[in-house]
């Protein structure tokens, strides 16, 4: 196994831990390195009356994979992770399973969470989510996550 593997593993571990609707809707770690972050959302378990997948559904998801990623980049928060304020955009229908997505582009962000946390016990880090869904762009979703010591 390698490193990414072993790290996907463990995201799907804590996932399942902290956040138990994870189970119920299927929720997979697809990929996962200290920079990224993807996730399946099927569409059999998350399918409303038209046969796209869920907005609710794409929501959560997308909430999760923010606080995966700052699950990652945090691990010494332990879970203690919380959503302060979002915003989402559903784009088109997703007819067939999204693959939900987050990456780190902004090391500086990064570089001031990780002082944050150290100095102040509390850092604050915006996150972007995308979800896909046969090659297309569906949802858009901004975050801003709280990793608090414990």
């Amino acid at each position: 196994m390698n490193a990414d593997t072993v790290c996907a593993q463990i995201l799907q571990d804590a996932l399942l831990r902290y956040i138990p609707a994870v189970r119920t809707l299927g929720i997979r770690v697809l990929t996962a390195d200290p920079r990224s972050v993807s996730l399946l959302l099927p569409l059999a378990e998350n399918a409303n009356h038209h046969h796209t997948l869920f907005g609710g559904s794409s929501a959560l998801a997308a909430t999760l994979c923010g606080w995966a990623m700052t699950h990652l980049l945090c691990p010494d928060a332990d879970g203690n992770i919380v959503i302060q304020n979002s915003k989402i955009r559903y784009l088109r229908p997703a007819f067939s399973d999204g693959t939900v997505s987050a990456r780190i582009t902004d090391e500086a962000a990064v570089a001031q969470f990780h002082e944050d946390f150290v100095t102040k016990g509390k850092a604050k880090i915006d996150i972007a989510v995308e979800i896909r869904s046969g090659g297309e762009l569906a949802t858009a979703f901004e975050g801003r996550y709280v990793a608090l010591k414990r």
